[in-house]
């Protein structure tokens, strides 16, 4: 930018019914200011087990790949990222 300030960042994910809610809450940082990319999550499931299957191949000295999630945010990016969802799990 011309004032030489970085612009401010974030990237927001959801999911289900709460994603609207990630989609308002873009709106509004936009309104402050912060661009906020916004990721529509299908499955927390499979972006987990991805991420620890790279792991698991890493671990054991195979090609670890790059799990779907970091391809998807890009390696260099700084920005926080903040996940929201409605998916509840009771633990004991």
């Amino acid at each position: 930018p011309a004032s030489g300030k970085a612009k401010k960042k974030v990237t927001l994910m959801g999911s289900g019914a709460i994603l609207t809610e990630v989609v308002k809450a873009a709106q509004l940082l936009a309104e402050e200011g912060i661009e906020a990319e916004v990721f529509s999550v299908t499955s927390w499931s499979e972006l987990a087990r991805d991420g620890l299957a790279c792991e698991q191949r890493a671990l054991s000295g195979e090609e670890a790949g790059t799990a779907f999630i970091a391809q998807q945010l890009g390696k260099g990016s700084k920005a926080p990222i903040i996940a929201a969802t409605d998916y509840v799990r009771a633990v004991p």
